[in-house]
């Protein structure tokens, strides 16, 4: 008995699982009336191996438990480990990850008890692989690398190249494709001295890789190798990561019709052997990009839904990603901007986490490329793929994003730097109370000087109408004002845009071009939200300011500039300042002219006239607009809170216009009533009750609790869930 079972383990040891097989069958078909616990063991450890690699894993999986309860009670331990070894990789085959890790980990003890350092090499390798398909790319490379570690010690190069070819996959998902290639080109060459099975991986490997660089050509000669290797002996599930690997390929290439043969093949194989495993996920995954590409929505979306029906139950984070990248390029392609949005941040989100640099870069490069987005939402998501494009590296993808991003900076002038319709460009500014008056005949001294003004106040307060207002009755009335918003400005764009750039100053600057300050000479530049200048831009901000010249991207010579600069905030700068978050110096070289626009709440004077200039310029009815400022309704906005000052009154105002459609004055002050109240703009009455009982108590809080009938520390919470925070004046 011994020396058949010798006979079948050297057959699994040469990876001739057939002939292992055949030779277990005809030793269950012997008349053998007794048997030990070891030998036993032994017999259906060597089914379950010969069985996991011809693709049956129910069967493997029952032969191995089988045989982990023949060796637990003996002294076995190498046994045992190799047992639940076997245990754990059908479990991982099968994308039970969380079991397999156990499994994994026993055997690793096992292993360690008797010093058999290949087994706790065989254990960690595969821990890695675990983690690998969890999403968890650090931690797998932390097992690789302790893996390659433990093979130096015993001296086995073979088994090291194969792991460095793990390796080398972990490196493609964390984006590093270059060091991912070098790794795997160590381990080609030792291919002939691996098993078959690690032979056929590591064609695979390369040939994956090799199809995100985009050379096709080699890619096919790996596959090839793969192919041949997993068809002779007959393993199953690497032939079925062969058709996966293909339909990429022919993805990539264009051929859509031998792409959907191959991935149909590879769900047919996963079906057979693993209808929950990560082959179906990827599969499916794979062909509802293929029918997106075709325009074949339904049918991609039930694709994604089996994906994601796998992926959810294995919990392989990277295809939950790709999965939600693929839904927003389908919601995208219908239409659909906010399902669209909300499957693209969710995929962003998930591989963002797992560090999946490539799945992420794809990400972001569909979100800018959906042209159902605004172009601000595009453009941000384009520069987030070119950075991530350019530290992998592969110039197919450097130069897709680039020719976006050339494209899409010119239709974002509209979002980021947006002038004034002519129609409105010297409106009038509304100033009836005295705090409003005083702003005008100050700005009216200064407006043709060459000082910078620094326009603060809470957002909505109207400082970029009061930035026109400068411009527009200036002695630069005539010349260009260019409006910038930094807070919408991406990082990556502002040295390119604000100074201009040279040709070939940079991937993608196939012409020279003029930036915002050369476009606005003799003009003003408005910068809005001044606190959101990048802080490595700021210090050429103030560099600029001082010396009125730039000097383009690329470029050497020096332009002298003749500007007006103003700019705004809505935060407190000294408070930036004192957070490292703003320059000092450039806070003082900006606050030459300093302008405190006070919000709406103290300048009550000015609500009626502002009331009747928006509801004039929504084309409500002259006569009934008069009426309005008589009657309830204009007390109605008195009384309402605007914390979105003066923007948000004219907002509120034109969407009434729209509500009431040119409706009586009674209809309007109903209609205002209900949309005041669904903004929480109107008085909470047990705040206005405790804050006159406070003032009159001179915000004595102890006297305020006592009249109330309260505890003090009732009163002040209270007070904070009302948001009553006012000291004593």
């Amino acid at each position: 008995m011994s020396a058949v079972l010798d006979t079948i383990a050297d057959l699994i040891d040469r990876q001739e699982f057939a002939a292992a097989l055949k030779g277990i069958q005809n030793l269950d078909c012997a008349d053998v009336v007794e048997i030990s616990a070891i030998a036993s063991g032994r017999l259906h450890l060597y089914a379950a191996d010969a069985l996991y690699h011809s693709g049956k894993y129910d069967d493997a999986l029952e032969h191995a438990n089988l045989a982990i309860g023949h060796f637990r009670p003996t002294d076995a331990h190498s046994l045992y480990g190799r047992a639940k070894y076997r245990r754990g990789y059908i479990l991982l085959t099968v994308g039970d990850y969380s079991r397999s890790s156990d499994e994994f980990r026993e055997a690793w003890s096992a292993y360690k008890r008797i010093g058999d350092q290949e087994g706790e090499l065989s254990s960690c390798n595969c821990l890695a692989r675990c983690a690998f398909c969890q999403g968890q790319y650090d931690k797998a490379k932390e097992y690789l690398v302790h893996s390659i570690d433990l093979c130096e010690i015993f001296g086995d190069k073979a088994r090291k190249d194969a792991i460095q070819a793990n390796l080398g996959v972990v490196l493609t998902l964390l984006g590093d494709f270059y060091s991912a290639k070098s790794i795997m080109q160590i381990a080609e060459s030792s291919l002939d001295a691996m098993p078959y099975a690690n032979q056929c991986n590591t064609h695979g490997m390369v040939a994956y890789l090799l199809i995100l660089m985009r050379e096709f050509g080699a890619a096919t000669e790996h596959l090839e190798k793969k192919y041949a290797i997993a068809k002779a002996q007959l393993l199953t599930r690497r032939l079925a990561v062969y058709h996966e690997y293909a339909g990429e390929l022919c993805f990539w290439q264009g051929d859509y019709e031998k792409a959907e043969e191959h991935y149909r093949e590879a769900i047919k194989i996963g079906m057979e052997i693993a209808p929950e495993g990560d082959l179906i996920s990827q599969s499916y995954r794979l062909l509802a990009e293929l029918q997106v590409a075709r325009n074949q929505l339904d049918d991609a979306e039930e694709s994604c839904n089996r994906a994601w029906a796998v992926a959810e139950k294995i919990t392989e984070r990277l295809e939950l990603g790709a999965i939600q990248r693929t839904r927003g390029e389908i919601a995208a392609r219908r239409g659909d901007a906010e399902a669209a949005r909300t499957a693209f941040d969710e995929a962003i989100r998930i591989l963002s986490e797992i560090g999946a640099k490539y799945e992420l870069a794809r990400a972001h490069l569909q979100a800018g490329e959906a042209e159902v987005f605004n172009n601000e939402y595009r453009i941000l998501n384009l520069m987030a793929a070119r950075v991530l494009f350019d530290r992998i590296g592969v110039a197919y993808w450097q130069e897709r994003v680039t020719g976006h991003i050339k494209k899409m900076v010119r239709a974002a002038s509209a979002v980021y730097l947006r002038p004034p319709p002519p129609a409105r460009a010297a409106e009038p500014v509304i100033a009836v109370s005295a705090p409003m008056k005083k702003i005008l005949d100050f700005l009216a001294k200064v407006k043709d000087t060459d000082a910078t003004v620094l326009l603060l106040g809470e957002t909505g307060v109207g400082k970029d109408h009061l930035a026109r207002h400068i411009h527009y009755t200036s002695s630069r009335a005539d010349k260009p004002f260019e409006n910038v918003a930094a807070a919408n400005f991406p990082a990556e764009l502002w040295a390119s845009e604000f100074f201009g750039h040279e040709k070939h100053a940079f991937t993608g600057a196939n012409e020279a071009k003029i930036g915002i300050l050369e476009r606005a000479n003799g003009g003003t530049v408005y910068l809005n939200e001044i606190s959101e200048v990048p802080p490595d831009f700021q210090l050429k901000m103030l560099h600029f300011l001082e010396s009125r010249e730039v000097t383009r991207l690329g470029g050497s010579r020096r332009i002298a500039l003749d500007i007006r600069f103003i700019a705004a905030s809505n935060k407190n700068l000294l408070a930036e300042i004192d957070a490292r978050r703003f320059r000092r110096d450039l806070y003082y070289r900006l606050n030459q002219v300093p302008v405190e626009i006070p919000p709406l709440r103290e300048r009550p004077g000015d609500l009626g006239e502002l009331v009747r200039h928006f509801l004039t310029l929504y084309n409500y009815p002259p006569h009934k607009i008069r009426h309005l400022l008589d009657s309830p309704f204009y007390d109605l906005l008195q009384s309402a809170a605007w914390p979105g000052n003066v923007r948000q009154l004219e907002h509120l105002l034109r969407r009434l216009t729209i509500l009431a459609n040119g409706a009586d004055p009674e209809a309007m002050l109903q209609i205002a009533r209900e949309v005041l109240a669904d903004e929480k703009l109107l008085p909470d009455p047990e705040r206005e009750k405790l804050l006159a009982i406070l003032k009159a108590n001179d915000w004595n809080q102890r006297r305020t609790a006592r009249e109330l009938g309260m505890a003090e520390s009732s009163l002040r919470k209270t007070m904070k869930q009302l948001k009553i925070n006012r000291l004593p004046e």
